[in-house]
């Protein structure tokens, strides 16, 4: 354990000053703690907190929240006081008096808000998940026993969504003011908000379980392990580091991501950093990310064939638009087509049924099916894998055998062709005319159905929805992200299509502002992140294989240094 100082500083807030409790580790910190007090105020077992923290190597704050009525400790046998004081600190009181803190650190202790943790106890609990609510980018949060976040004249639960930073939660089972309603309420607002958190009930102990000063309610063995959990926690998203640099998670992955990730701490502006290269010139031929565009928006054009987007030998990447009947039927010799529906509606005539598909429908069409499409005012991926192609989640809804398959249809001779080499322009093997009723009325002489798949519109991370020998597709969806865990594939390119919202993509080839309609190609070992306070959603692809770009690029990635994160995560 490490020698602490103790003192008190005052600061400014909106509502005049406020006393705040400081300890301060021997070694320069590089992390804080602010240590949010019971209803009893900053009194001596909350600045034993503190002591705690910094023994750790934690700058640790506590500051007096009870600043505005001059009532600084209150004794615990006076609970009425207590009650009548925290009923006077809501939302605005709460956020009011960490920013402040918050402000210093970062102003006069060179701490920013992602090195940075919130804990809090009792009525700090609720002031820890409200200050939590209201700061994006903060490193950490922990609640004790915080009664009132579910219910109460000042519940926050409702803006559970606000939250980026990852939560723990620590609840006596026996505690009459946080019941099991309320435990189960939490549960789900944070689960359904994509919020990183984990919440822990302890058997036997009631509220205060880890308050030694109180004897008659504390808990030695489910404290203990409350404390053992908090450290750790803590050390996970505020890792040591004497420099006192943002030190993100970086997670190293192997397809099929089967296996258990490696999980690295690093210093984010080591990791970015681009090497001088030395005598080997090291990273002398890396170049910066590329973005390719097309708008989302429909525009009318004439016929065309689809515009390649990204080709390699086992897979190609198309993006169609389509006012019109396609004026062949095409049958894939080698791979299955799926599709990803960007915009507008499209008709999907097949040997195996007829399907309406709209936006945010996956299709599979497999290898050897004939297929047409008639598209009107929309936008579409094409997606071209060698066979056979799993599918991964359960379908929404599938194809039907129709005769006429959409109003004003007229049965008449129509051109087939056969493909091979992904279905690529000039791979052509055969070419005939083809009765189209007879080649839709397939459908009822075979059991087998085209499927569509949706990703859920409410869930977070990445849906995985099809998965091939060498390829896996699927959909990426975040409420918001802080940017605080890098990911790197060590034996796939990744391929990302952003659908909604807008984001920054972080890389070690640098950074892009991507938009609705962007592409971009991730090179296999490039550690990214994305940073976005508002909700986002990209089409996630990832390939063994190599898939170079083939379409001109839109625009480049920019170079990005730590302090630029730290200005995009605290707008």
């Amino acid at each position: 354990m490490l020698d602490v100082t103790t003192e008190w500083i005052t600061l400014g807030t909106a509502d005049g000053p406020m006393r705040v409790h400081c300890a301060r580790p021997e070694a320069p910190p590089g992390r804080a703690v602010v240590v949010l007090q019971e209803a009893f105020g900053v009194n001596d077992h909350v600045r034993d907190l503190a002591h705690r923290f910094a023994e750790r190597g934690y700058l640790a704050l506590a500051p007096e929240l009870f600043h505005r009525t001059g009532s600084a400790v209150i004794p615990y046998d006076d609970h009425d006081q207590a009650v009548a004081l925290i009923g006077e600190l809501g939302v605005r009181e709460i956020t009011t008096d960490v920013g402040a803190v918050l402000r210093h650190l970062e102003d006069g202790e060179g701490l920013a808000v992602d090195r940075t943790a919130v804990v809090g106890f009792c009525f700090g609990g609720r002031a820890a998940f409200t200050a939590a609510t209201a700061t994006p980018g903060l490193g950490a949060a922990v609640v004790f026993y915080g009664p009132g976040i579910a219910a109460g004249p000042h519940a926050v639960l409702d803006r559970a969504e606000a939250i980026t930073a990852p939560l723990l939660l620590h609840v006596g089972a026996d505690d009459p003011t946080i019941p099991e309603a309320h435990v189960a309420a939490i549960d789900s607002a944070l689960a359904e908000s994509g919020v990183d958190f984990a919440q822990h009930v302890y058997d036997g102990a009631g509220h205060a379980f880890a308050c030694d000063a109180r004897p008659h309610m504390y808990s030695a063995d489910a404290a203990e392990t409350a404390w053992a959990r908090t450290y750790s926690f803590l050390e996970d998203h505020l890792p040591a580091d004497r420099a006192g640099a943002t030190v993100v998670r970086e997670r190293l992955d192997v397809f099929p991501f089967t296996a258990p990730a490696r999980v690295l701490h690093r210093r984010e502006d080591l990791l970015l950093q681009r090497p001088d290269g030395g005598p080997f010139r090291i990273g002398a031929g890396l170049t910066p990310l590329e973005a390719v565009r097309y708008d989302t928006a429909f525009a009318p054009e004439k016929l065309e064939p689809p515009r390649g987007v990204y080709e390699g030998a086992r897979l190609r990447l198309e993006w169609q638009i389509m006012n019109f009947r396609q004026p062949f039927y095409h049958r894939n010799a080698d791979v299955d087509e799926l599709s990803y529906q960007i915009a507008g509606e499209r008709t999907l005539m097949t040997e195996h049924g007829t399907v309406e598909l709209r936006a945010g429908d996956f299709s599979r069409i497999p290898r050897g099916v004939a297929h047409d499409n008639y598209g009107r005012e929309e936008s579409h991926l094409l997606f071209y894998l060698p066979a056979p192609v799993e599918e991964l989640a359960a379908p929404v809804r599938s194809a039907d055998f129709l005769l006429p398959p959409f109003p004003g249809w007229q049965a008449e001779p129509k051109n087939e062709v056969l493909t091979e080499c992904l279905g690529g322009p000039e791979h052509d093997v055969a070419y005939s005319a083809v009765d189209e009723r007879l080649l839709l009325a397939q459908a009822g002489a075979e059991p087998d159905r085209i499927t569509v798949l949706r990703a859920d519109d409410t869930a977070s991370g990445t849906t995985w929805l099809y998965r091939s020998a060498e390829v896996m597709i699927g959909r990426t969806r975040a409420e918001r992200s802080a940017g605080s865990e890098y990911v790197r594939h060590l034996d796939v390119d990744e391929i990302q299509y952003q659908i909604d919202g807008t984001r920054t993509l972080v890389t070690q080839r640098g950074a892009l502002r991507l938009e609705p309609g962007d592409f971009v190609r991730i090179p296999v070992g490039v550690a990214f992140t994305s940073l976005h306070d508002e909700p986002s959603t990209h089409l996630t692809l990832v390939s063994t294989q190599p898939v170079p770009q083939v379409a001109p690029t839109a625009k480049k990635a920019e170079p990005v240094t730590a302090g630029d994160l730290r200005r995009l995560r605290q707008r």
